[in-house]
């Protein structure tokens, strides 16, 4: 699969979960999915989705030889609104994001969880197996 495909792929799974917002540096603002990191001085708040560029690869030793399995990694992370910001309605909700993906894509492993801690949000890696088309 190549990677627009798969950002279409994700996309269309989070069409009813409340995406958050960037606010570029020029003032734009966008729904809260990039490809990679997004550009410096990018704001975000609410939902956040990051893809990867390039499917991670992972090498299995079979008694039939070595298969390279590739799987594409999407990070979704809980921003918080500024302060006076009202939260919309179904925002903020990791939950409906992680549910969205794992629907949209059978056979994932379990997400990562990671906590929030100080200044890291809470969010949540998600390992998507690539098509093997």
């Amino acid at each position: 699969m190549i990677l627009a495909e798969f950002r279409a792929q994700v996309e269309a799974a989070l069409a009813d979960v409340v995406l958050g917002v960037y606010t570029l540096p020029n003032g734009e603002s966008t729904p809260a999915v990039y490809v990679g990191d997004p550009p410096e001085g990018t704001t975000v708040s609410g939902l956040e989705v990051m893809i990867y560029p390039t499917p991670k690869p992972r090498i299995v030793n079979t008694f039939g030889g070595n298969l390279n399995i590739k799987s594409w990694q999407v990070r979704v992370i809980n921003h918080p609104y500024p302060p006076g910001v009202p939260v919309p309605e179904g925002g903020n909700d990791l939950d409906a994001a992680i549910d969205a993906i794992t629907d949209a894509f059978p056979g994932m492993p379990t997400p990562q969880l990671i906590e929030e801690a100080g200044d890291i949000a809470e969010q949540v890696l998600l390992t998507v197996p690539d098509d093997p088309e």
